[in-house]
């Protein structure tokens, strides 16, 4: 509805009363056009607004495109903000890791199993 609001839609005369304010949108339009009920509208969904045919009909043929094949032949290039932020995350992981402080190894010390004391091993509080 604030979009609405930015594009003057509520100063535009004729506006029927029901869709007057942001919040007669929001009850009125808003639940007819989110289709999934997800709490967003899609650009699929308003489809029905195209009045050219043509224009219609290419519009759902890239749409059921995206939807099979995803946006890798897009037009324009995509957005490479995703895989900007998992390489980050991955290179801060990779470094934490590799720098973790692990216990002395005990290779060298000359136990074996057989010369390692044994492991007391305590269940539910009791010894």
């Amino acid at each position: 509805a604030e979009g609405l609001r930015e594009l003057g839609f509520f100063e535009v005369p004729g506006v029927p009363a029901n869709l007057a304010t942001e919040h007669l949108v929001l009850t009125n339009l808003f639940p007819l056009l989110d289709v999934n009920g997800f709490g967003h509208v899609m650009a699929e969904h308003m489809l029905f607004l195209e009045r050219k045919k043509e224009k219609k009909a290419t519009l759902k043929r890239e749409f059921a495109r995206i939807h099979k094949y995803g946006k890798i032949n897009a037009v324009e290039p995509l957005p490479r903000q995703a895989d900007e932020l998992l390489r980050k995350l991955s290179k801060k992981s990779m470094t934490s890791f590799g720098s973790a402080k692990r216990p002395p190894s005990r290779t060298g010390t000359g136990l074996t199993m057989d010369t390692a004391p044994p492991l007391k091993l305590t269940i539910g509080g009791a010894r």
